[in-house]
């Protein structure tokens, strides 16, 4: 009412009618905290789930057996797990020149177990197969592990094998395994015999 006549006085007009009187508030406008709450959580929901499905949709790396066979339509011999254990074994020849290593892996039963599925199943792809590659998409993925454990099943049976290092620029065998000659000499490996510097007996252990 005081507000009422001072605004008639100082426009000189007749008093503005008030129609509802205001209400103080019990609580703030805003901001409402339950409210915004409720929206955050569904636009964060959406958003994660939209995320997932275009992961998914774009994700095209081969994670299991039955993705090699389904999209690249090959078999897969076998799988073997990861096995984290080291330990020295010596080395093993008769009349070549032998080799130590100082931190071969001990395989468990599980990682043994599927070297020998491996093994049997390339034996029963024929018996013309002489020579065996082994790779992947990326670095540490197992290579030199699978092959030289390969390599050890296939010789354990009583067949003659051949293991050949192709890494020349970081080679597992030397560097992670510690191979050495047993009077600790150096190794002549693939790189000496394409150059020329030394002949095929010279880099055979």
């Amino acid at each position: 009412e005081v507000s009422s006549d001072y605004i008639s006085d100082r426009m000189d007009q007749d008093a503005p009618n008030i129609l509802e009187w205001a209400d103080i508030a019990d609580e703030p406008v805003a901001p409402r905290t339950g409210r915004n709450t409720c929206i955050g959580f569904v636009v964060g929901f959406i958003l994660m789930s939209g995320a997932i499905i275009i992961g998914y949709l774009m994700n095209d790396t081969l994670a299991d057996a039955e993705g090699i066979e389904r999209y690249l339509g090959l078999n897969t011999l076998a799988e073997i797990p990861d096995s984290a254990s080291v330990k020295e074994q010596k080395g093993r020849k008769n009349k070549m020149e032998k080799i130590v290593f100082d931190k071969l892996e001990e395989l468990d039963y599980g990682v043994t177990e599927a070297l020998r599925t491996l093994k049997t199943n390339i034996q029963f792809c024929g018996d013309d197969i002489k020579t065996i590659l082994l790779t992947s998409s990326i670095p540490s993925e197992g290579k030199s592990t699978v092959t030289l454990n390969l390599a050890r099943s296939i010789a354990a049976s009583g067949q003659k094998v051949i293991y050949v290092d192709c890494d020349i620029r970081k080679s597992v065998i030397v560097g992670r395994l510690g191979a050495h000659t047993e009077n600790r000499k150096k190794i002549f490996g693939l790189s000496h015999y394409l150059s020329g510097q030394k002949r095929l007996e010279e880099v055979c252990y």
